[in-house]
């Protein structure tokens, strides 16, 4: 009866430490986001959920390129944080782009409508005046340029 007790006991603490483990090795944490997704059992869970939705929207899109710079301009804004609010927060952002490129792919930001490339049919005469456009001309625009600043626009 007593080795029941003590397997029930040791099953139960390996349950209850699977629950609050990121997808990453905590022992190798250094930076402070890393920290405070180590020290924090709902971001913890949040890195673990993340891990599952971001290999999804890899394994959906074609543009592997512009899928790796997405990950590392996520990457590079949640290793700035200097709080939990700001951690916290980065999930919340990383949860909607991945769920929204699993879902629908990376967006093609050079459309005929596209306000990035005609950015000066949306302009009034005094933003035009003095306002440099947001892309440059539609002539030498390419699409790497324009996803980086959809990226750019959408982590603001």
């Amino acid at each position: 009866m007593k080795k029941i007790i003590t397997a029930l006991a040791l099953a139960s603490i390996g349950v209850a430490s699977l629950a609050h483990s990121a997808s990453f090795d905590c022992s190798k944490a250094r930076s402070f986001a890393e920290k405070t997704i180590c020290s924090s059992p709902k971001l913890s869970k949040d890195d673990d959920d993340l891990k599952y939705l971001y290999g999804r929207a890899k394994a959906s899109v074609q543009d592997r390129q512009a899928f790796s710079e997405i990950t590392k301009s996520l990457w590079n804004s949640r290793e700035r944080c200097s709080d939990f609010t700001c951690v916290n927060s980065w999930y919340d952002t990383a949860f909607a782009i991945y769920g929204a490129i699993a879902e629908k792919g990376i967006p093609e930001t050079n459309g005929k409508n596209d306000i990035l490339v005609n950015a000066e049919q949306y302009k009034s005469e005094t933003e035009k005046k003095n306002v440099a456009p947001i892309v440059g001309d539609k002539e030498n625009i390419t699409t790497k340029e324009n996803k980086k600043i959809l990226m750019v626009l959408m982590l603001k």
